[in-house]
């Protein structure tokens, strides 16, 4: 097996890459090891992971960037979850969250997230002079990453496990 060490072209950071046998062949890079990788798993849909892993690349660079690709992750969140925009008001995303919290995919906590998300994007790509800092990225990113764990990861993990225990009970009886 062979590691990769290699310097970021953006940032001039070190990437390590975990080791592939040298014998195989298929094209693939292998896994970033270091710095850990900031995205998703696949119970994330595609278009909010690729959202957010351009966010993520931006985040200590261009804070400005980051807020609005989070603001538009939330949009995507959205999409997926069928909360169509609403007629006659292109990208009103202030409606679609509220339909998002009314339907019970975020509670009252999330939605206030997502409403301070949406207000800073706001700000961010129309308000020239509010200056978006690397500071104010850090509750962002952690207000976005808290709805998309509740939303997708939460309820994927409790699914696979809910499974692991019915194959363990049809495995050794339902023993009661």
């Amino acid at each position: 097996m062979l590691a990769y060490l290699c310097i970021c072209e953006t940032c001039d950071a070190p990437v390590l890459y975990d080791g592939i046998d040298p014998f195989e062949i298929d094209g693939d890079w292998p896994s970033q090891v270091y710095p850990v990788p900031a995205g998703f798993g696949t119970e994330v849909p595609l278009p909010v992971r690729r959202i957010y892993d351009q966010a993520s690349k931006c985040k200590d660079s261009a804070p400005l960037g980051f807020v609005i690709l989070i603001r538009k992750a939330l949009e995507a969140i959205c999409d997926d979850r069928g909360i169509a925009k609403p007629k006659g008001r292109e990208g009103d995303l202030f409606h679609r969250l509220q339909k998002l919290r009314a339907s019970g995919d975020i509670p009252p906590t999330l939605a206030r997230m997502t409403d301070v998300i949406r207000t800073l994007g706001n700000a961010a790509a129309h308000e020239a002079r509010d200056e978006i800092t690397v500071p104010m990225t850090w509750p962002v990113d952690e207000f976005f990453r808290a709805i998309v764990e509740y939303v997708y990861i939460a309820p994927a993990k409790l699914d696979k496990f809910e499974k692991s225990l019915e194959r363990r009970h049809a495995h050794d009886g339902d023993g009661g």
